[in-house]
């Protein structure tokens, strides 16, 4: 668990200070930032916020002011230190940037201006192995950057089309996804229940299932938050909701297709899961959200909920299709 003691400032001169004093050491893990990563992750809330009409140049740059402890999450200050997914910290730590800057914001009447903490867009459907083409490849999928928008004061939050690091908030057509990864869309809808609750409502996630296909072997990974809460909304609202995973291994998949029988499509509501009613196998469903990387063989599912967790459903035939594959083409493994 990380704490990101943030304290925004505005000084009598009109300067803005950041102060990171007080957020949990740095850490054997990859989740550790920079200075240079949490002034970037300023600029993207600049442009989000107070300048969103405006560019970020070196007057916005001279206006500013930041602390960033050495030793810290927000400034690892060790050579040896991994900063692979300086995110995972820096995205959650700014939803107190964001809620700071709202409050001043209601303070001088831009009321139409404030806005409550985004979504954590953790959840990335990422990782690489062989394409449909039989290449090597990798994929990060831009649905990361459609998560929940936080509620404003006079409007409900931007539903699935918001991320602390992308103004635009653009997926893309699913159909050139399709084109680059070696998986299929079977469906994806609007994840229920999970926006913040309040006079008026965060934006909602959504969930899509994907098939992997046409390919021998992809390790795909994830991770997301469970347990806890990361965000919070502004005056009394309500935070959007935690995810979970909800793993399937050795699955009938393959046999209700071929029987023509009901498959599950999405997961609305875990109390009541399509993956829990219509299909068998080997499941794993808690609060837990981090699943480090797996092999993704053809016919593997994955129910993938933005934001929150993974669900993954597989055939028990993965690893033995992956195994034939890579002794009929040992070059993949020199290459």
């Amino acid at each position: 668990m990380f704490h990101a003691a943030v304290e925004l400032r505005i000084t009598r001169d009109a300067v803005l200070e950041l102060d990171y004093d007080g957020t949990s050491a740095w850490g054997y893990h990859s989740a550790n930032a920079t200075p240079s990563s949490m002034q970037g992750a300023i600029w993207v809330q600049l442009t989000q916020t107070l300048i969103c009409n405006d560019k970020v140049n070196d007057g916005a740059y001279l206006a500013l002011r930041s602390n960033f402890p050495k030793g810290t999450l927000s400034n690892h200050n060790n050579p040896m230190a991994s900063t692979g997914n300086a995110w995972y910290f820096l995205i959650p730590s700014f939803t107190g940037f964001i809620k700071s800057i709202s409050r001043a914001l209601q303070a001088r009447g831009f009321v139409e201006e404030v806005l409550a903490p985004y979504g954590l867009t953790a959840n990335a459907f990422q990782g690489g192995g062989i394409t449909q083409y039989g290449t090597q490849g990798a994929t990060t999928n831009f649905g990361l950057s459609c998560v929940g928008g936080g509620a404003k004061m006079v409007l409900d939050g931007l539903d699935y089309g918001a991320a602390m690091w992308n103004p635009e908030g653009d997926m893309g057509d699913l159909e050139m996804w399709e084109l680059i990864e070696p998986f299929l869309y079977l469906s994806q809808r609007v994840k229920p229940n999970t926006a913040g609750p309040g006079r008026h409502r965060g934006g909602s996630g959504y969930e899509c299932l994907r098939l992997a296909w046409k390919t021998p072997f992809f390790e795909m990974q994830n991770l997301g938050n469970g347990r806890v809460f990361m965000q919070s909304g502004l005056w009394g609202g309500y935070p959007a909701a935690c995810g979970y995973r909800h793993n399937v291994r050795n699955t009938n998949f393959f046999e209700l297709v071929e029987k023509g029988e009901p498959y599950p499509f999405h997961e609305p509501d875990p109390a009541a899961s399509e993956l829990a009613t219509l299909i068998t196998g080997d499941r794993q469903l808690d609060l837990e959200t981090t699943t480090l990387p797996e092999l993704a063989a053809e016919g593997k599912l994955f129910a993938h909920r933005h934001e929150g967790v993974w669900l993954t459903v597989n055939t028990a035939k993965d690893l033995r299709v992956a195994d034939e594959h890579l002794r009929a083409h040992p070059e993949w493994l020199a290459a």
